[in-house]
């Protein structure tokens, strides 16, 4: 006695590897907007600008109009 799994994305079914696959590619595409808007709420004290964040191959990449903002964006992750 078995069970059957069937595997769907979308609506569509799709075979088990490739299911995971855009599971994974899901949760990642979360993790990094919850990622992108924590260090964009952080704002400059001194110029009032608020962080940058984009996403790249390898990570984020985290810009400002000071060294000081970076850093505080980066605190936020």
């Amino acid at each position: 006695m078995g069970i059957e799994m069937e595997y769907r994305l979308s609506g569509r079914k799709v075979s088990p590897d490739r299911f995971w696959a855009g599971i994974e590619k899901e949760m990642t595409g979360m993790a990094v907007t919850e990622i992108r808007r924590r260090i964009e709420q952080v704002r400059c004290p001194v110029h009032g600008r608020t962080a940058t964040a984009t996403a790249t191959p390898r990570g984020m990449t985290i810009t400002g109009c000071c060294d000081d903002l970076v850093r505080r964006a980066q605190a936020t992750i």
